[in-house]
């Protein structure tokens, strides 16, 4: 399992399946905002699993969330706050 990708897809139309984040690494665990806006994700892009935030739909401002390792990221209800795993934490 050397690349996962994440795609989009309408609801209404299955076939519409798109690449959203599509790279030589893994890309899994996307989660999107309450408001709509974000997707926070997990990505090996360093070597290691890392947490990322990046703007919905033009995925142009990735950020990385985490700095020590993450996964699971799970947003708040109001999308203020982002929480998500770091080591057995």
């Amino acid at each position: 399992m050397d690349n996962q990708d994440v795609y989009a897809v309408e609801i209404e139309d299955p076939s519409s399946a798109r690449p959203f984040l599509d790279t030589e690494s893994i890309e899994c665990g996307a989660r999107f905002s309450p408001d709509g806006r974000w997707v926070a994700y997990v990505s090996n892009a360093t070597g290691r699993f890392e947490v990322y935030v990046t703007d919905w739909p033009a995925n142009r401002l990735r950020r990385q969330i985490s700095t020590n390792g993450g996964r699971e990221p799970l947003w708040s209800p109001r999308g203020d706050e982002l929480f998500y795993r770091s080591g057995e934490r």
